[in-house]
């Protein structure tokens, strides 16, 4: 039988699987990280220590705030750790397109959309004709969006035209 490999944290930060279970070590890690999220951002650090030593009441500081600032650097800081950090850039982005798309269709499908057409009735020729006028809009006025996502692009182009109606 195998022996799992635990060796899986970054060598470059000096600790092993092994020091998880050590409290001492714990508190080492501990200091790394404060000074991790202190080289990346001093000001916020600042706040987030106030707020963990209770320097400051909590009517002066903006624990939520604070709190969600700490969870991005801790998050770095743990990617580092367990070297998934690239992982982690993937998830973020992949979250970043899909909140796009979720604020696409509440704000544009929802709100707007589907309450002008909800008594409207399309036929086939009509929506052959429609489709093929966004095929053409797409290719003339939207050459850097590639429609590999039709839903994804299909949102960037529509939020871009609604921005330019705006304007």
């Amino acid at each position: 039988m195998n022996n799992p490999d635990y060796n899986f944290l970054n060598p470059a930060l000096g600790f092993t699987y092994a020091d998880l279970y050590d409290t001492s070590k714990l508190n080492l890690l501990n200091e790394k990280f404060k000074e991790h999220y202190s080289n990346a951002d001093n000001e916020s650090y600042s706040k987030f220590e106030s707020y963990i030593l209770s320097t400051v009441s909590d009517d002066e500081l903006d624990v939520p705030a604070i709190l969600m600032d700490g969870a991005k650097h801790l998050s770095n800081f743990l990617g580092e750790l367990f070297n998934i950090s690239e992982h982690l850039k993937i998830i973020e982005d992949e979250t970043i397109r899909e909140s796009f798309l979720f604020a696409f269709k509440k704000d544009f499908i929802q709100k707007n959309l589907l309450k002008k057409l909800k008594d409207v009735e399309i036929n086939e020729t009509e929506l052959s004709t429609l489709n093929n006028f966004v095929v053409k809009l797409n290719n003339s006025c939207f050459p850097e969006l590639d429609f590999k996502d039709d839903e994804f692009d299909t949102s960037a182009m529509i939020k871009s035209l609604a921005d330019i109606e705006k304007d």
